[in-house]
């Protein structure tokens, strides 16, 4: 199964070169929300969609030298490829022009240029119907997995896409992770709880923003809200709770005016009263466990306030030499052994880095952590700037519920697989806003 899975993925990456630009769209978000993890048997991180939507749309270099030159997507664009080019000078591990390669193919690529790909590809766009019938279709699909992992205590399409893996592996296990641990969680189609949540989350985020523009019917919206909030509640985790109260508070805040808001605001609250007085525990237990994330509580499992503490001081006195630049890219994987077996881990009382900011300042030094600061600022600001333009409040509600959410979810537990999800409903929605208003990218 994991090879065929593999072979799925490459027909998908060679039809980036054939097919239309709203399908490769498509097709990225097929590959995101379904096969997120599988690789092709040969060159992995090569023969990824990511990859050939990048290589698909070199031939359209001179309309993004247009687009971005003299707007302010030059920011972002600019702060990000000087960030790994800083990267790679500090990165023993990425020596070489092979080395800037692998970076420029992971960190443009792979992850944060998938911004630029989107909203540039969408604006060439007729409509959004291709992407809402694949989201809608692979929800579903996605669901589906979720509620059998939820009846047999085991993630087998995690198994599937992780056939093959030492059973030392840290990821080795992971169809099984928690069949048997007292705090079980929903993996559903991704080897970690958190990103199903977060991808959940993200989309009924999405459907939130198409049913408020009118280009879904209700009867789907309510399928597709089912779906996220299934998702949301089952994968166990503490951080999608908190990050969906953050998302869901900013769509409201921005996104419709007072007297809805203030609707809007007593119907989640009274939906979120009723959801918790449903679930087997009762609602203190159920508070507790959502703050315990903040706490000290040795009644509840996973992350906590004094774990948090004692990986910011082992990262603390691991860049103490190299504060400005930090110990370079690899150094949590290669140099502390979390890319191998369980017992290849040097400190194992790290448990992982649970937030982005621990692992920059790790393997990039305070000038990384400024660099990513930065790059989401100029997001933020030139979200703002096209919702000025275009007076789309709906827009400026999806782009800064999703980016809020987001920086939460990356800082409360680590990026994961959130940034390429995240930046292409972001690109998608601006984009979208723009073909909708007809107002050019230069306008002052």
């Amino acid at each position: 199964m994991h090879a065929f899975l593999s072979y799925i993925v490459i027909l998908l990456s060679l039809l980036m070169f054939v097919v239309k630009r709203e399908h490769k769209i498509c097709i990225l978000l097929i590959y995101l929300l379904c096969l997120n993890g599988v690789y092709a048997p040969t060159l992995k991180g090569v023969l990824l969609p990511q990859v050939f939507f990048f290589l698909s749309e070199i031939r359209y270099f001179k309309q993004y030298v247009n687009i971005i030159k003299g707007t302010r997507f030059k920011y972002p664009l600019v702060i990000l490829l000087v960030g790994i080019v800083i990267l790679w000078i500090n990165s023993p591990h990425m020596t070489g022009p092979s080395g800037l390669f692998a970076l420029f193919s992971y960190d443009f690529i792979r992850k944060y240029g998938i911004f630029f790909f989107v909203f540039i590809a969408c604006l060439g766009c007729k409509n959004q119907k291709a992407i809402i019938k694949v989201t809608f279709i692979y929800l579903l699909v996605l669901t589906s997995f979720g509620i059998l992992n939820l009846l047999t205590k085991h993630a087998i399409y995690v198994d599937w896409v992780l056939a093959g893996l030492d059973a030392d592996s840290v990821m080795g296990d992971a169809g099984s992770k928690f069949t048997y641990e007292d705090r079980f969680r929903v993996q559903a189609m991704f080897a970690n709880p958190f990103d199903y949540g977060y991808f959940c989350l993200t989309l009924l985020l999405y459907y939130w923003y198409l049913l408020k523009g009118k280009l879904i019917k209700k009867n789907l919206f309510y399928v597709a809200s089912i779906c996220c909030l299934f998702g949301i509640f089952t994968c166990g985790c503490r951080t999608i709770l908190a990050c969906s109260i953050v998302g869901f508070l900013i769509f409201v805040l921005f996104g419709y005016n007072l007297k809805s808001k203030l609707k809007l605001s007593l119907a989640s609250l009274f939906l979120i009263f009723t959801v918790t007085l449903m679930m087997p525990d009762n609602v203190n237990k159920q508070i507790n466990f959502l703050t315990s994330a903040f706490t000290d509580d040795p009644n509840v499992g996973g992350s906590s306030l004094s774990m948090r503490q004692t990986q910011t001081a082992a990262v603390m006195y691991y860049i103490q030499d190299n504060m400005a630049f930090g110990r370079g890219y690899g150094f949590f994987v290669n140099d502390l052994g979390y890319g191998g077996g369980r017992s290849e881990i040097v400190d194992k009382d790290l448990f992982g880095l649970e937030g982005v900011y621990m692992s920059l300042l790790l393997e990039r030094g305070i000038v990384g952590l400024v660099l990513y600061v930065l790059f989401w600022l100029s997001i933020i600001w030139i979200t703002l700037n096209i919702a000025k333009k275009t007076k789309d409040r709906r827009t400026l509600a999806i782009c800064l519920s999703v980016i809020a959410s987001y920086l939460a979810f990356a800082n409360m537990t680590g990026e994961l697989s959130s940034v390429p999800i995240t930046l292409s409903i972001i690109g998608l929605c601006l984009a979208w806003s723009h073909r909708e208003s007809n107002i050019s990218l230069n306008q002052k």
